[in-house]
């Protein structure tokens, strides 16, 4: 089975942009197969583009798998979420 970028990026759960940045920051690293409209993408690339978040959020200082953190809001209160810290 053979993806268009779009599907490969949604599996990965990015969006279609980003996984363009990533093929223009790391050319080569994602594979592919064809060129210009015709380029599709094995299954494989999907992890590609996972591993490359994982890495990305890292560079920035963003652990993964920490949703369920408790915040505390400006005014003291906690809450599971930003939007209903206020923040």
């Amino acid at each position: 089975m053979r993806l268009t970028l779009r599907t490969a990026a949604k599996l990965a759960g990015i969006s279609t942009v980003t996984a363009r940045k990533y093929m223009a920051r790391e050319p080569g690293r994602v594979p592919s197969i064809g060129e210009g409209r015709k380029r599709r993408y094995p299954p494989e690339a999907v992890a590609t583009f996972k591993a490359m978040r994982v890495e990305g959020d890292a560079r920035h200082g963003r652990p993964r798998g920490d949703g369920g953190a408790v915040r505390r809001s400006a005014v003291g209160v906690e809450c599971e979420t930003p939007s209903r810290c206020g923040d």
